[in-house]
């Protein structure tokens, strides 16, 4: 990619729209052949040799070097692309993403992805902040059972009409959080939050707070944290908490004004030591298990003359679907269904309020290359029964959408379906309460429309998506043997023309006495049934005969095979195997051996029957 200036630092004209096609007098149309002639009319015209005289040869000197960045850029048919989209910042996000040999709709496609997160960059920068919109929704008319009898004769378009119209907006919320790093270690964030009427099940149905909150990490594992409300009630918290991958501790008070002779007058009335205290919650995490990621949770609270603490045990680990052969590694291809990297995780325990007991139990799905997230928590206690379903698909960060999901609360307390999305780092959701006690009907509808939903959008979006990313992933693997690799694939190649002799002499020794001959051999990635891996394997046929010593081969495992003589690496960052076709006495055999196993030959296990 030609180097790019930076926007506006040497000439403010060239920021302007098509200004590269002005200093070359051409319409964006041109084909590369005018580009190219027009180049070197220009250049033979400002070439500063045939300049006599200082100011003559500075002035041609400017205009050459312009009309060489300019037939630079629009000589290139990527480059060219993306100037023509977003100008000379196209270009270097062009640069950026090496997109030399794809296809100019993979090109459009990519930078416009970028483009998308360098427009969400720019914006943090300005804004420095996070916010949350929320509007409650009172749907509950969508599935009330009508007493009227002539409503119920009527139309079902009519009906369906009284029913939409009857929807309702309950409530509206914002808050916005503003964050500085002051140092390495202080953070000062002021968070502001205003609520008209009940928004979902969650805080109060008024109110308006505003608070400030300062971090300070005193050292790796120890953080610091005080919280002031800044409006009239102008409580103050203070917390610390502990963190050294194994143990997790966090403990914070809470403190607010009259703080003496409020909790005197409550002492008296409630009678309870506990009362006087100011209230407090305090929680371990504690690793069960060595190198597990299994913990157990211990809280505790105290809120006025009431404790509660809550008792549990959570643990993930990376699971095996069975549906890719093997996880993609981390700066590998995608997998072709994106479903291959799926990590689980689940919770169970008990939270105790007086002496009311709760048992909750949590289990979820990680599909971590679609980034989508599925969960299921299921509470049941003395008073009420409650399950939450939850899909999400999150995103690559920095990116403009970042999240959308949805979560179906049902229970004895009723049926409520959240709807959440992260725009621009604003997260805005939707609470719609459709029923105030158990409705089986508004039930289904909140967990078959939206799950629906997310299955449609896996097959035809996540899923083509990921696809296109493998087959972008492995036509760069292809130009880079190509270009990049050439000099790696023209030594591989002579170093097999120095062992043609040796491998042809053990040929013949071997077929004499009725030994080991390779038929064929070939290495490369282990995924041999994608289209898009084809072409990719190395013909190791050569190399592999002329280690045969005595009828036996044997190659040590634990290391990869691309360091063998007349080997090499066609794809890095995927997994690889090694195909070998060969005969034995007289007999056909066939093995397939991954990459870091031991290859052994002749085995009776590879004899095809």
């Amino acid at each position: 990619m030609p180097d790019v200036p930076a926007e506006g630092v040497h000439d403010p004209n060239l920021a302007q729209p098509e200004y590269l096609y002005t200093v070359l007098n051409l319409p964006t149309t041109a084909t590369k052949e005018e580009i190219r002639e027009r180049y070197r009319q220009l250049s033979l015209i400002f070439h500063p040799d045939k300049q006599h005289g200082k100011p003559t040869q500075e002035t041609a000197l400017k205009r050459f070097l312009e009309v060489q960045k300019a037939y630079e850029i629009l000589s290139d048919s990527v480059t060219r692309q993306a100037y023509d989209l977003y100008g000379l910042e196209g270009v270097r996000l062009a640069r950026d993403l090496q997109l030399s040999g794809l296809p100019l709709d993979v090109v459009e496609n990519k930078l416009k992805i970028k483009k998308a997160e360098s427009d969400y960059l720019k914006t943090q920068t300005l804004l420095q902040s996070n916010g949350e919109i929320g509007m409650g929704v009172d749907a509950r008319p969508l599935f009330v059972e009508a007493d009227n009898e002539e409503f119920n004769n009527s139309l079902l378009l009519h009906r369906a009409w009284v029913r939409i119209t009857s929807l309702r907006l309950t409530g509206v919320a914002v808050k916005n959080v503003i964050q500085k790093s002051i140092s390495d270690t202080l953070i000062l964030t002021m968070s502001g939050q205003s609520r008209v009427g009940p928004v979902g099940r969650l805080g109060s149905p008024t109110g308006r707070h505003l608070i400030g909150t300062a971090r300070y990490q005193f050292s790796p594992k120890i953080g610091l944290e005080a919280s002031a409300s800044l409006l009239r009630s102008r409580n103050l918290a203070l917390g610390a908490n502990f963190d050294d991958g194994d143990n997790v501790v966090a403990v914070k008070a809470f403190f607010a004004p009259g703080f003496d002779s409020g909790l005197a007058n409550l002492r008296a009335a409630s009678g309870s030591t506990l009362a006087a205290l100011p209230p407090v919650t305090f929680s371990l995490q504690r690793r069960l298990f060595p190198g597990a990621a299994t913990f157990g949770i211990f809280e505790f609270a105290t809120n006025s003359s009431l404790p509660s603490f809550t008792l549990a045990v959570s643990s993930q680990k990376r699971l095996d679907l069975g549906i890719e052969e093997s996880t993609p590694l981390p700066r590998g291809p995608p997998s072709r269904t994106g479903l291959a990297s799926c990590v689980g995780h689940w919770s169970f325990g008990t939270s105790v309020l007086g002496v009311l007991p709760v048992l909750f139990g949590e289990c979820g799905l990680i599909f971590v290359e679609l980034g989508l997230q599925l969960k299921a928590r299921l509470e049941a206690g003395l008073q009420a029964q409650t399950g939450v379903l939850s899909v999400s698909w999150g995103g690559e960060r920095n990116t403009t959408l970042s999240r959308l999901g949805f979560d179906v609360g049902m229970g004895t307390g009723g049926v409520e379906l959240k709807i959440s999305a992260i725009y621009m780092n604003q997260l805005f959701y939707v609470p719609i309460a459709l029923s105030s006690e158990f409705n089986e009907l508004a039930a289904f509808w909140a967990t078959v429309v939206p799950t629906t939903a997310v299955t449609l959008g896996y097959w035809f979006v996540l899923r083509p998506l990921k696809q296109r990313e493998r087959l972008t992933f492995f036509h760069q693997a292809r130009r880079e043997l190509r270009e990049a690799k050439a000099d790696i694939v023209r030594a591989a190649e002579e170093t097999v023309s120095l062992l043609r002799d040796t491998a042809r002499r053990h040929t013949e020794a071997e077929a004499s006495k009725d030994g080991l001959v390779i038929v064929e051999a070939r290495y490369g990635p282990a995924d041999q049934n994608d289209e898009s891996t084809k072409g990719l394997d190395v013909d190791v046929t050569v190399p592999l005969q002329a280690l045969v010593n005595n009828s036996q081969l044997y190659i040590p495992g634990g290391r990869s095979k691309a360091g063998l003589q007349g080997f090499y690496d066609p794809v890095p960052s995927v997994g690889k195997s090694m195909r070998v076709r060969y005969i034995f006495r007289g007999h056909p055999h066939c093995a397939e051996i991954s990459d870091f196993a031991p290859l052994v030959l002749p085995l009776e296990d590879h004899l095809v029957s």
